[in-house]
């Protein structure tokens, strides 16, 4: 049996998995810690009939059996489709068990389902949620990528202006510095191809002992980091800003 990566994107997808199996298995003993006649389980995929989903059915089932339901950021679109299926369900499966007259607020899902355009919006929410990351960009929204452009002028602007200064080579070398940062930090497979040529083999060793007193992977985990809190500040308040239940937004038409 092979020894766990210790580079730091194996490392956080780990903890994040070892985090969601704990979440998972507390959820589950907390249930059946209860009576069973309080609970009872549905695959999701499961078929609902038409008065759950007149139209378009094979399509949301499709789409509300992909979500990604691993402590992802839940949008209101999705958290209650995903609560309507479930409701439509053991009203099928279930007579006598649905609760007449109360107002739950996942129902508004039933206005979106009968309004064509409102539909179609909610259809390519759902499909995006099974992304595992940078959903809102999947949206073809144009407001992400405004963002990402003026983020970057500023920086790219700068570098550009600094190594137009610089002699070619020296520009050169920097580049190749970071690209073989980069590498060495990250990218397994990279490194693979690297170390079938021996010069390169041996550059990346120096470069490896070089960077490690230097603490260059640890400044590299702070960038990764930075770059994941401003995804969650700005792109990820975004996508549940775009997957509110009312909001009157075309759908976007891929041409």
């Amino acid at each position: 049996m092979r020894d766990p990566s210790i580079r730091l994107i194996n490392v956080a997808i780990r903890a994040n998995e070892i985090m969601m199996d704990r979440i998972r298995n507390t959820i589950l003993d907390d249930l059946f810690a209860r009576p069973p006649q309080t609970h009872a389980f549905f695959h999701l995929g499961a078929t609902a009939g038409p008065q759950t989903f007149p139209d378009d059915a094979p399509q949301l089932l499709y789409a509300l059996s992909h979500i990604r339901t691993d402590l992802d950021s839940f949008t209101d679109q999705e958290a209650a489709a995903l609560m309507y299926y479930g409701y439509g369900l053991v009203g099928e499966r279930w007579p006598g068990s649905e609760a007449a007259g109360t107002d739950w607020q996942f129902l508004r899902i039933r206005d979106m389902l009968g309004d064509e355009t409102q539909r179609q919006i909610l259809l390519q929410q759902l499909g995006v949620g099974s992304k595992q990351l940078f959903k809102v960009f999947f949206l073809g929204k144009p407001q992400p990528y405004l963002i990402v452009l003026a983020a970057l002028m500023v920086p790219v602007g700068a570098t550009g202006f600094v190594l137009s200064l610089l002699p070619w080579w020296v520009s050169g070398l920097l580049a190749l510095g970071l690209l073989s940062v980069v590498a060495y930090s990250q990218n397994a497979r990279i490194n693979q191809y690297l170390d079938r040529v021996e010069r390169l083999r041996r550059a990346r060793r120096r470069l490896a002992r070089a960077m490690t007193p230097l603490g260059i992977p640890t400044l590299l985990g702070l960038l990764v980091a930075m770059a994941a809190w401003v995804h969650l500040k700005s792109f990820d308040r975004l996508f549940l800003r775009y997957g509110q239940i009312g909001r009157r937004i075309s759908p976007t038409v891929n041409r």
